[in-house]
């Protein structure tokens, strides 16, 4: 699967609208998927969530080859923010963050404990099964704070979470000290 997300956060206005100029119109999407995909692609489904700040999010389905391979979003003011790609065939999801210039590549998602049950990451039913309930909301997309554990002889571990359309997708951990 291929996505693109937009920012759903109020956090980060200014940075919003620096991206939303780079990438908030039709024609400059297309420009983007025909430079990651090229020639063939199209959109499919779609779905509207809402964040827990109140900003609801479109998400569309990204159709390469016949396959539903990503997602793009939009806010309500139609800013991208966020581009992800799932590779099925190589086991690979790679995300991008428009706000900070963060790319980042998730190898072995087949091993991921929900990549079965969500359909190997079909963020539209991960998106209907946060929205009614099935799963909880958590953080829409990103990592999250550091979290850190007791101190014990000098260090602690501190671990966050990363998300991806509501899904808890990896966590990093390392030993710090105190």
């Amino acid at each position: 699967m291929f996505f693109l997300l937009f920012s759903c956060s109020k956090e980060n206005s200014q940075l919003e609208h620096q991206q939303s100029k780079k990438y908030k119109s039709t024609h400059e999407v297309q420009a983007y998927l025909l430079n990651f995909y090229g020639d063939g692609h199209m959109f499919g489904d779609s779905v509207s969530t809402t964040d827990k700040n109140g900003i609801t999010c479109i998400v569309k389905e990204v159709i390469v080859n016949g396959e539903a391979r990503g997602y793009y979003a939009s806010n309500q003011t139609e800013s991208v923010q966020y581009f992800a790609d799932v590779d099925r065939s190589n086991h690979v999801l790679t995300t991008k963050d428009f706000q900070t210039g963060l790319e980042e590549e998730f190898t072995n998602i087949n091993a991921h404990d929900d990549y079965a049950s969500t359909d190997e990451f079909d963020f539209i039913k991960i998106i209907q099964d946060a929205d009614s309930g099935q799963t909880e909301k958590r953080r829409f997309w990103g990592w999250s704070d550091w979290s850190y554990g007791p101190c014990n002889n000098g260090y602690r571990t501190a671990t966050r979470t990363h998300y991806v359309f509501w899904l808890k997708n990896t966590h990093d951990a390392n030993i710090v000290p105190c």
